[in-house]
């Protein structure tokens, strides 16, 4: 219905006003003491316009039963009582709350006094049982035209849920710090980035010696903790969000009256979260380990000299200074060698070894002495019966609390008799072993990545080829690695479904182009088949991949070649056609039109001379290196009279390219050559060209430079093959980077190139 068609039903003030707007203008006021909305006073039809038009919840209580009208905001706060509310005395509406609110508006209308109340409890009925609800409201008197309180205007909304919210933090905080006075370690809250203490138990009290800490920041309660790191911990767990966990953590604290005293201790510093994930505080646990530190590093060293006669019992006993002279053997070495006592001390030992062992046992030996690594090798001792006999040397060194070492002990046992046992079961594993190397010297020896896959698709075996083709430094990180992750995912589908079939008994093919270990992309040829077992049924899949990234770019690089080709005959008839127009503005005659142009087309085929290896097939030879001004002289030729100062400048220091380098750059600057006489700077009268090079780092740095033209010509308003083929050529072959600059009078195209590629 049109605002006009409710103007004429409808008095004006009831206009709009949403849903509750609707249903006032169709509510029966006739029945209740309102009376027809035609005939309300002037203050009550202005206070509900304001309410059916304001966003804010909002409701009036008129006349002296306080009959009820709201909003559309405000509809949802009687809740299951709307629309039914509308209309009725206050009384009715509100009669579980109305022993609170009552009074309130008595009072406004006896008074005239407005008033506004925070987080405001009225205990309601919802859905049938009683529910605490708390919300904030204002009441406001609305008077009518001789001054009395005629109704009151009420907005308010609910805030039960902020109010229960703070009630259970501060429960949870009380239960926190109740939980925590108990707790016989060390524990604290730190709020905010500044890390204030909000909850420390006696016990932290304890540890730190001193209380009064809450509302604290640490760097403050705690000053001698900064430079020893702890707060920067503290800031780096606060802003990363990552557990820190320390254990036996030296710490000087001032405990004692300000006197410094060393402490260790096991703590974690645990980031916590608000309800909206965002960091307000870390949770600290500390553990004064610091007797039993002491004590551990005691019983270390005593269990270090322990430990080394233990593992020596029953075998020959030897000991050394730490520089290695043996100063002590117990009688079973003398027993055993035969040796007459103290000869072999120092460091004749090692003349007891058979010659093939000495420089192995020296070498181990003294490695052993300078890192402290322990000692255990393999030998042969001369027995006191004239025979060498196969023994095991160990030792291990003790040492002193600063970490030095002190003594060297060590063991040696006879294994002769053990060695021969062990030579015999090898002889009879030997053809067995000899057959599996035998199958896997066939797999090794494929110039293809063979890899074995188990049925869930993960890599069981992967051959030396494999992996150096893939560019992988080992086997063992990809022992149970799922063989699709080493492939992309645009080749996801193509790799399941190969597994797929060759599960399914079939055989799996596809090409993908992954890349490999180092990132390096190559093309793969892939085949993967089931290796069966005797019933049929798939053990095991093999994978054989072929490298064909040379077959492709070289593929590649014949159709660049093609496309150059057709390129450069279609470039012909437009730059003879070009050579004609610009000799004939300077021609005098046609014999010395002729003349001219003759020699500039002599030039062109000089110039397609020095790209000429570029368009030949892979089986023909390169051209040869040249000068880089004379090749840049070579190229223009045919399309400038090179002795025309005021049009051409050519500057740069002597430097000669090599072979391929020629190729590449001839091939670019033909191509600048081109469109400069085609659209830019050598086809107008006034242009003007430089080109200027340099050699800076370890690089050449050349400038093609066209003043005189109107900017980007309509010609090469897009990139065009041959633009292409000389950012292609720039960056693929030259290894170095082509950018243009556009300008309003002309073009500078900036070309960077390292040395070593220019001169290969």
């Amino acid at each position: 219905m049109s605002l006009a068609a409710v103007s004429k039903k409808h008095p004006a003030f009831l206009s709009g006003g949403g849903k509750l707007g609707a249903l006032i203008r169709e509510h029966d006021w006739e029945s209740t003491s309102l009376g027809a909305p035609a005939g309300w006073p002037p203050a009550l039809r202005a206070a509900l316009s304001i309410c059916l038009h304001s966003s804010f919840p909002t409701a009036i209580y008129w006349g002296p039963e306080l009959r009820l009208l709201y909003n559309d905001a405000w509809a949802p706060i009687p809740a299951e009582r709307h629309p039914w509310a509308l209309g009725r005395p206050g009384s009715e509406v509100w009669y579980d709350i109305w022993d609170v609110v009552g009074p309130q508006f008595e009072n406004v209308l006896a008074t005239g006094e407005g008033f506004s109340t925070y987080d405001h409890l009225l205990p309601m009925i919802r859905n049938g049982s009683p529910t605490e609800t708390y919300w904030n409201y204002s009441v406001t008197p609305i008077r009518g035209d001789h001054g009395a309180v005629m109704g009151i205007f009420n907005q308010g909304h609910e805030t039960t849920a902020s109010v229960v919210a703070r009630r259970e933090a501060k429960a949870e905080l009380e239960r926190l710090e109740s939980m925590f006075s108990q707790a016989p370690g060390a524990v604290a809250v730190l709020r905010g980035p500044t890390h204030v203490f909000e909850i420390m138990n006696p016990a932290y009290a304890q540890l730190v010696g001193r209380g009064g800490l809450i509302g604290q920041s640490v760097e403050k309660a705690l000053p001698e903790v900064v430079s020893q790191g702890f707060v920067a911990l503290l800031d780096e767990v606060y802003a990363s969000g990552r557990t820190h966990v320390g254990h036996a953590i030296p710490i000087t604290l001032d405990r004692n009256n300000g006197q410094p005293e060393e402490r260790f201790l096991d703590f974690v510093y645990q980031p916590l979260s608000d309800s909206a994930g965002q960091r307000s505080g870390i949770f600290v646990q500390v553990t004064d380990v610091t007797d039993a530190t002491l004590s551990e590093r005691a019983l270390r060293a005593s269990e270090a000299k322990f430990a080394a006669i233990a593992n020596s019992i029953d075998q020959m006993i030897w000991s050394t200074l730490p520089d290695g002279h043996h100063d002590y053997y117990n009688d079973r070495w003398y027993e055993f060698t035969g040796v007459p006592y103290g000869t072999t001390d120092g460091e004749a030992w090692n003349g007891m070894f058979h010659a093939d062992d000495q420089g192995r046992a020296w070498r181990l030996w003294k490695h052993s002495l300078r890192t402290g690594e322990p000692y255990h090798i393999q030998y042969r001792l001369r027995h006191h019966s004239g025979e060498y006999r196969w023994v095991i040397g160990r030792a291990q060194c003790v040492r002193n609390e600063h970490g030095d070492i002190t003594r060297w002990f060590g063991t040696c046992m006879d294994i002769h008799d053990l060695k021969a046992a062990e030579e015999q079961l090898a002889e009879q594993t030997r053809s067995m072993r000899e057959s599996e190397e035998f199958s896997r010297s066939v797999v090794e020896s494929s110039p293809d990545c063979i890899t074995v896959l188990n049925l869930d698709g993960t890599i069981q075996f992967m051959n030396e080829n494999g992996r150096a083709l893939t560019q992988a430094d080992a086997l063992a990180p990809l022992l149970g690695r799922p063989w699709s992750s080493l492939w992309p995912p645009s080749s996801k589908s193509l790799v399941e479904e190969a597994v797929a079939a060759a599960l399914a008994g079939g055989v799996g093919r596809f090409s993908a182009f992954g890349p490999t270990a180092t990132g390096v992309p190559k093309w793969w040829d892939v085949v993967v088949t089931p290796a069966l077992g005797a019933g049929g049924e798939p053990l095991r899949l093999v994978s054989m991949s072929r490298d064909v990234t040379e077959q492709r770019q070289a593929e590649e690089s014949r159709q660049l070649l093609l496309g150059e080709l057709n390129h450069r005959v279609k470039n012909l008839f437009a730059i003879a056609s070009g050579m004609v127009t610009m000799t004939s503005r300077s021609a005098t005659s046609v014999p010395d039109m002729a003349q001219v142009l003759r020699g500039r087309l002599d030039a062109l085929a000089k110039a397609h001379e020095l790209i000429r290896s570029a368009i030949q097939t892979e089986a023909h030879d390169g051209g040869e290196g040249a000068e880089l001004e004379a090749l840049v002289r070579e190229i223009l030729r045919p399309h400038v009279d090179l002795s025309a100062v005021d049009q051409l400048t050519i500057e740069g220091p002597g430097f000669s390219l090599g072979v391929k380098a020629t190729t590449s750059l001839a091939l670019i600057l033909h191509e600048l050559a081109t469109n400069a006489a085609k659209y830019g700077a050598l086809c107008a009268p006034t242009g003007q060209l430089s080109v200027l090079w340099r050699l800076l780092g370890g690089g050449l740095s050349l400038d093609w430079i066209e003043n005189g033209t109107d900017g980007t010509p309509k010609g090469i308003a897009r990139e065009g093959f041959g633009s292409k083929l000389a950012r292609a050529t720039a960056t693929g072959q030259l290894g170095g980077t082509i950018v243009y600059d556009w300008r309003p009078d002309g073009v500078k195209i900036s070309i960077t190139a390292p040395l070593e590629r220019l001169q290969g």
